[in-house]
């Protein structure tokens, strides 16, 4: 489905806001670059998928970095780890959870309700990502159902 903003591609999952070609170049264009041995998650995503990133751009087009009005944004899931890259190609680890695009505020704050052990421990981390995605959708009109979620299994080194 090229609508799908959420997808796989090898072992990373991928959200992406932003435009229909934005959309269509990261899932269907955008090259992963091998992971070296050896080297750690962020350095890897600092150097060689950013630049992965920029060379896709530079070849296809229809996007642009630095660009805030451009408005593209991944929120990737890689190796037991949870990353904002932005149009500027700053990669942000995030401690416990993200949320990008026009609703993000409505569900970083449903997560943040449910982040307490205490108050939501009959909660997996589907149900609290759906809770944060109906946040989304009760209070911005460019967030609608269907919601795709899934998830990557957590790497015990």
């Amino acid at each position: 489905e090229l609508e799908q903003k959420v997808f796989r591609r090898d072992d990373m999952l991928i959200g992406v806001t932003g435009t229909s070609r934005a959309i269509h170049l990261f899932q269907l264009v955008l090259h992963i670059p091998v992971h070296l041995n050896g080297w750690a998650t962020f350095p890897y995503l600092v150097t060689l998928f950013t630049r992965s990133i920029k060379q896709m751009i530079e070849e296809y087009g229809g996007l642009k970095i630095n660009e805030p009005s451009d408005g593209w944004q991944i929120l990737l899931g890689y190796r037991g780890g949870l990353y904002d890259i932005c149009h500027d190609l700053s990669v942000t680890p995030l401690p416990e959870y993200g949320a990008i695009g026009c609703g993000r505020e409505y569900a970083m704050g449903s997560l943040y309700t449910t982040s307490d052990a205490t108050r939501c421990t009959l909660l997996s981390p589907e149900a609290r990502v759906r809770m944060a995605l109906e946040a989304a959708a009760a209070n911005d009109i460019h967030v609608a159902e269907p919601f795709w979620i899934d998830r990557l299994r957590r790497e015990t080194n």
